[in-house]
């Protein structure tokens, strides 16, 4: 099996630094400013989704050159139905055109960055926009709890920084914040960006979403939200978070999926909920959600923090997860842990290493141990970015470190360029147990936490299970 593996591994790597096939990628997956989009794209578009809207000469004469033998690939492999069709599935506004833009710039940062493990897309995948640092909630375990609140960007400059992400080649973005709802043309926002073609998803807490407003959401062309709940349990919740605000959240989602929307559920994994597995499963299918995500919790600073998991507890909770997941998914579109890298090595440990593994929610692999080391655990830095609501970018939006500006700053030069970034990516750099342990390609910890406990992002993860 090792050795199978390993001839996986060089012929993939033989095929990338391969002369001719660097120059086809590079000339497939360029963006034609008179087409807007690549050679590539158009290909796939046709294929799949019988879209075509070739412009320029130079894109129709290689359009015709490369589309049967690409044409031929996609349906023989059955990329069709088991890529473009189940993904959209999942998130029911991630369209196969952004799905494909999204693949496109994977396939790109081979080319620009090399075949690296875990890779780097070209150009971010996903952008998390925060768009406001005010909330109707305080809840403790929240990342925004109780920053200071300063002029705040426009609606007019969200829109123009969507534009630039846009154009830049990223595939989807995520409103974020605080409360992204409270913003009076948080809509405006929304279509905009759904207009353009990007998949787009709000986190939210539900509190203002009653019947009408769940309707003007997927009007706006939104149609993923996600619902956070600090408990599964309503009197537990209420307490930590405010007076009625449970009961506002189930309203929020039962609105939610009367508008048709899809609709997920979310709860942090804090010491105040490390019993609550399958009671937040069960509240969630009872709910007809279509997603139930666990959030692994990032405190915010190096003091001692009642709503930490020990790493034992931790593992147990994970360990349990996986578990009732395997009981609960056919209920749900899917079940998601994020923010838990590690997630990677439980399931193997639990399952062997050729298991089926669903790591980042959509990502299903028959041969784990082959394909795991491309997608590599924490998407900071690599597939996604933060930007805050002063323009900051950030690898994460738990990752509080600015590798440049929105505004001044040329965002692909940083994507591409910033020695962060570059750090981050390379986990040769890593040091302590994240350094020399067999799972550092497939899983890298978080460096959100050894930052903030330590100052050095390349430390080891303190909340390591190996």
């Amino acid at each position: 099996m090792k050795f199978k593996t390993y001839l996986r591994h060089k012929i993939l790597y033989l095929i990338a630094i391969n002369p001719i096939t660097k120059h086809t990628i590079r000339v497939l997956t360029r963006k034609c400013e008179t087409c807007k989009s690549s050679v590539l794209e158009q290909i796939m578009l046709n294929t799949t989704i019988g879209e075509e809207n070739i412009k320029c000469n130079r894109c129709n004469i290689l359009y015709r050159f490369y589309r049967p033998s690409i044409s031929f690939f996609i349906k023989k492999s059955n990329i069709n139905n088991k890529l473009f069709i189940s993904f959209s599935n999942i998130n029911d506004n991630y369209s196969v055109p952004s799905y494909i833009k999204g693949l496109n710039s994977i396939l790109r940062g081979v080319s620009d960055f090399g075949l690296k493990k875990p890779i780097i897309s070209s150009a971010p995948l996903s952008v998390v926009l925060e768009l406001t640092k005010k909330c109707n909630l305080n809840c403790d375990y929240c990342y925004m709890k109780d920053v200071e609140i300063s002029n705040e960007f426009t609606t007019e400059q969200w829109i123009n920084i969507i534009d630039k992400l846009y154009d830049a080649g990223v595939s989807a973005v995520s409103f974020s914040g605080g409360e992204p709802l409270i913003l009076k043309d948080f809509m405006k926002i929304a279509n905009h960006a759904t207009n353009l073609g990007l998949s787009t998803s709000v986190a939210s807490n539900g509190a203002i979403i009653d019947k009408e407003y769940a309707n003007k959401l997927y009007d706006s062309g939104l149609k993923y939200v996600e619902i956070s709940i600090l408990s599964s349990n309503e009197a537990k919740n209420d307490l930590y978070r405010k007076k009625g605000s449970f009961q506002k959240s189930i309203d929020a989602v039962k609105n939610c999926k009367d508008a048709g929307l899809c609709v997920a559920l979310s709860i942090t994994m804090t010491n105040l909920v490390k019993d609550e597995v399958e009671e937040f499963l069960k509240l969630g299918k009872s709910l007809r959600c279509d997603v139930c995500t666990f959030f692994n919790y990032i405190p915010m600073s190096n003091d001692e923090d009642p709503l930490s998991l020990s790493n034992a507890e931790k593992e147990k909770i994970l360990k349990e997860i996986i578990i009732k997941k395997e009981k609960y998914e056919k209920d749900f579109k899917e079940i998601v842990i994020l923010q838990a890298p590690e997630i990677s090595k439980l399931y193997c440990n639990m399952h062997g290493s050729d298991c089926e593994l669903k790591q980042i929610g959509f990502t299903k692999f028959t041969k784990s141990e082959f394909l795991l080391d491309y997608v590599g655990g924490c998407f900071a830095g690599r597939f996604v970015l933060a930007i805050t609501t002063s323009g900051d970018i950030l690898p994460c939006p738990f990752f509080r470190v600015k590798l440049g500006n929105i505004l001044t700053d040329n965002f692909l030069e940083v994507w591409g360029h910033n020695k962060t970034l570059n750090l981050i990516r390379d986990r040769n750099n890593w040091k302590g147990k994240c350094g020399t342990c067999e799972y550092k390609i497939q899983c890298g910890g978080c460096r959100a936490r050894p930052y903030i406990q330590s100052g050095d992002l390349l430390e080891s993860d303190p909340t390591c299970l190996a």
